[in-house]
């Protein structure tokens, strides 16, 4: 299986802290780069292969972000993380805009991918049963599910999307994370589309909104009944 190619922004904080947990001993995942901001003299510099682990004995390089386009298009990147904050939410959607644009996208697979990984390794974050994914696409097991799943993405068909559009997600779902609802929503191409992240301290925030059905339901009732 080929390695899936990421880019983590970041502003040599909470960038680093995400590679050493979700990326550093994963085998599946090549960190090309990260890109830096914010803070002045960390482009050019190497995160060094002391902590970068074994898997980058040159380390990772550091480059500006104003360098991110050429980065995706030149290395055929798939995964952009976004992981640094203040921030607007215009900031936010313009980046993943770009970034869908020069060719990084998202896909189911990419989603179980991780799952399975998680499932796998006796984790409790996915609530999945083994058997639930190959029960619904009619195959015998996990490994034919998951080349079925190559073809399930929306990278060509988001941007074509121009109905009024509402995608609504919580911040603490570990099932969708809130990731993929932000690079959907920046890729429609809609002029009249809304996103509603539920936060932990308001409730919504589960997948589904499991934590909170009815705040859930009430907002996208509401939704339809002003935009329909």
């Amino acid at each position: 299986m080929a390695k899936r190619k990421v880019v983590i922004m970041g502003a040599a904080g909470r960038d680093f802290h995400n590679f050493n947990c979700l990326f550093r001993n994963n085998p599946e995942v090549e960190v090309v780069a990260f890109t830096a901001t914010q803070i002045p003299d960390i482009e050019g510099r190497v995160y060094p292969p002391e902590l970068a682990g074994a898997l980058y004995p040159k380390g990772i390089p550091i480059h500006a972000e104003a360098e991110l386009e050429r980065l995706v298009k030149e290395h055929g990147i798939d995964e952009v993380w976004f992981s640094y904050s203040d921030v607007s939410h215009q900031y936010l959607m313009d980046k993943g805009s770009h970034v869908v644009a020069w060719g990084a996208h998202f896909d189911y697979h990419a989603t179980w991918v991780t799952r399975r990984r998680e499932m796998e390794s006796g984790g409790t974050k996915v609530t999945s049963a083994k058997f639930h994914l190959p029960w619904v696409l009619g195959v015998p097991d996990m490994d034919a599910a998951m080349a079925k799943l190559k073809n399930y993405t929306l990278a060509g068909v988001a941007e074509k999307i121009s109905c009024p559009f509402l995608c609504v997600h919580g911040e603490n779902d570990t099932i969708v994370p809130v990731e993929y609802a932000q690079k959907l929503f920046a890729a429609v191409s809609s002029k009249h589309k809304t996103m509603r992240i539920f936060t932990g301290a308001e409730g919504g925030s589960e997948h589904c909104q499991g934590d909170n059905r009815v705040l859930g339901a009430n907002f996208v009732a509401d939704w339809v009944a002003d935009n329909l």
